[in-house]
């Protein structure tokens, strides 16, 4: 903990983030999670749980009253992304979910007509710890599968698939894509199951599938900082970042709890994360100063998203253990 409190000390740039300590962080939507906010900041996209087998894709204001649902008896597998116009809702529906292999598919569906579009069917399982990413453009998604051949380990190819349907296109061997702001880069987890030890990497490819290269050995989940220039990632529970190139790593936490998932401010500033277990939200600056928790709870907290505006961040909260104690909750973090 020495480190934190000197880069602290030093940390001159910039002031500990407003309302680090987080007003707020009651449930404002229960029996839901994985809340994303629309890029216009007035509404946010929700997976609200219903009885028995039923997960429908919700939509509601940006307080979190008057949901709307989209997608009725359906079953949502994971939650949803926004279009960058925010125009559309990209999601994944699972028929079955009762059979290992069940057929599922990628949809889109039309916030202001309704409309649904299937975009690709799989009898392979979409890989639910990889968020569906949108191109910046709006163009194609891409997203996940875990191929499973026979008598092999299984893998986790990632695929783009343009935004009106049509065939998808198979990038690389990986999982958690995450697209450059300029569209022209994807980078993301590749996994060596067959390593001693198993060993994660990250690596970037050319959105069109070419120059695939390594970025960052021993590490995982990255996340591309609002202007392209960095990436943030987590490598040996610690907070991580490094330049769009892979140079200039740099750690940022050094706890002994373990800290989880990067998430860029909309500004660049700021970096939301998850700590110990049960999960809590925190957020620092950039550089790894200015470390303070959101809304402290006993229970598990996930899925943290920052409002456009970077005042407010919705996550999930839940009070045990089962997923019907999750709600949709919200902390205000200043500006």
């Amino acid at each position: 903990m020495s480190k934190k409190v000197a880069l602290a000390a030093c940390a001159t740039a910039l002031a500990a983030p407003t309302g680090a300590l987080g007003t707020g962080g009651s449930s404002a939507v229960d029996h839901a999670y994985g809340a994303h906010w629309s890029p216009s900041g007035n509404r946010i996209a929700f997976v609200a749980l219903g009885h028995r087998r039923n997960r429908a894709l919700e939509v509601a204001t940006a307080a979190g009253t008057h949901p709307v649902k989209l997608t009725g008896s359906w079953y949502v597998a994971q939650p949803p992304a926004w279009s960058p116009r925010g125009r559309k809702l990209a999601f994944v529906r699972m028929r079955n979910v009762s059979e290992p292999n069940e057929t599922s598919s990628l949809w889109t569906i039309d916030i202001r007509t309704r409309v649904k579009k299937r975009l690709a069917l799989s009898s392979a399982r979409y890989d639910l710890d990889s968020d569906l990413a949108w191109s910046p453009s709006g163009s194609r998604i891409a997203f996940t599968l875990l191929d499973e051949p026979p008598n092999a380990a299984a893998d986790h190819r990632i695929y783009t698939v343009k935004a009106t349907g049509g065939s998808r296109r198979l990038l690389t061997t990986g999982q958690r894509p995450d697209w450059s702001p300029d569209g022209k880069t994807i980078v993301f987890d590749y996994f060596d199951s067959w390593g001693l030890p198993p060993t994660s990497a990250i690596w970037a490819v050319n959105a069109d599938g070419t120059g695939p290269r390594l970025l960052a050995a021993q590490a995982a989940r990255p996340k591309f900082s609002p202007d392209g220039t960095r990436i943030a990632f987590q490598r040996d529970g610690d907070i991580w970042s490094m330049n769009a190139d892979g140079s200039g790593q740099q750690r940022l936490t050094d706890a002994t709890e373990g800290e989880y998932t990067p998430h860029w401010s909309p500004d660049g500033r700021r970096i939301a994360f998850l700590r110990g277990w049960p999960y809590q939200l925190y957020v620092m600056n950039a550089d790894g100063s200015g470390e303070a928790q959101i809304a402290p709870s006993s229970g598990l907290e996930l899925d943290p998203d920052w409002s456009p505006s970077g005042k407010r961040i919705a996550y999930t909260r839940c009070t045990s253990s089962t997923l019907r104690s999750c709600g949709v909750a919200f902390a205000n973090v200043g500006t």
